[in-house]
């Protein structure tokens, strides 16, 4: 663990008086003076610092305030993916080399697997981590673990395969990890998902494809965007199908919700979060859905903070 982080631009360190930062995060971000005094209001969580000048000039003014806040929205690092394989494809092999460049650095990942049905825990850890071998990174799956919020407290990275959305949400409730996750999330450490891995990423799960196989104690997800996200997204019926489009159920679910923006992630794409900035990757476009507005489309390279 670290207990200070660099102010880059002016060559400053700064001293972390507070027990507590020492205790539960892991600050290594370079970042400049003006982030500082951007970042140091209006947050999630509270880092009780004194900022010192290497030079000897004094205290980096705070505004007069003794508990500094930095926005922890700035340490996030999130890859929301949209689906694990394409058509015709081997398992994880459109995602691995953006997952492998994500990652940087950390070569071990925690897995949740709670997604998986149809298989085992086990079976769902070593399909994952063959995957995951051909770039060098090992897979610790949470279903091993006697005690599975330490285990993703002390994960370097964190990772949630897709499934059943419903049952992975019950079981990552019941065993106190959504805010187990959000905490390490807000604190830095890489988070990637993919198909109900980025659903419980959102606030809820209300915009999964899933069917409800299981109950979980509430529709409440980690919550460490905004938004809600639809994997897989469709644009239309198979021909012949009379039931409801993707759209018009996306469409029920914003009139039910008025506040939320819905996207629309396609097969082959995903939301790249770092720095405070989101970013679509991807060939495809994403489909934006809010109450009032009428659907429409963005691409990779397009402005997504109003969805910040």
């Amino acid at each position: 663990q670290k207990t200070a982080y660099e102010i880059y631009q002016c060559d400053w360190s700064s001293d972390v008086c507070s027990s507590d930062l020492h205790r539960k995060f892991h600050f290594h971000r370079i970042i400049s003076r003006t982030d500082v005094e951007t970042l140091m209001y209006g947050s999630h969580f509270v880092l009780n610092v004194r900022v010192k000048a290497r030079s000897g000039k004094g205290d980096l003014s705070l505004g007069g305030r003794s508990r500094p806040y930095i926005h922890a929205k700035y340490f996030m690092k999130l890859l929301l993916i949209s689906n694990s394989t394409n058509a015709g494809e081997p398992y994880l092999k459109y995602p691995m080399p953006r997952i492998d460049e994500f990652l940087g650095s950390v070569r071990e990942v925690v897995f949740v697997p709670y997604a998986g049905i149809t298989f085992s825990y086990a079976e769902y850890e070593a399909k994952v981590q063959a995957r995951f071998a051909e770039y060098g990174i090992k897979v610790r799956s949470v279903h091993r673990s006697k005690d599975p919020r330490r285990m993703i407290r002390e994960a370097q990275a964190i990772c949630v395969g897709g499934g059943n959305t419903f049952a992975l949400t019950k079981k990552m409730q019941e065993q106190g990890l959504l805010k187990a996750i959000l905490g390490k999330i807000k604190a830095g450490t890489p988070y990637i998902g993919w198909s109900a891995g980025s659903n419980v990423c959102c606030p809820t799960i209300c915009t999964t494809n899933d069917m409800p196989i299981v109950e979980p104690e509430s529709f409440k997800a980690i919550g460490a965007v905004k938004f809600q996200i639809n994997p897989h997204y469709l644009d239309a019926n198979p021909e012949g199908h009379a039931g409801e489009t993707r759209e018009q159920r996306i469409l029920e679910y914003i009139t039910a919700n008025p506040r939320r923006y819905v996207v629309g992630l396609r097969e082959g794409c995903m939301l790249h979060y770092e720095n405070g900035k989101l970013e679509l990757i991807g060939s495809r476009p994403m489909r934006i859905f809010k109450k009032g507005i009428a659907p429409y489309e963005v691409k990779a390279g397009d402005d997504l903070s109003f969805l910040l």
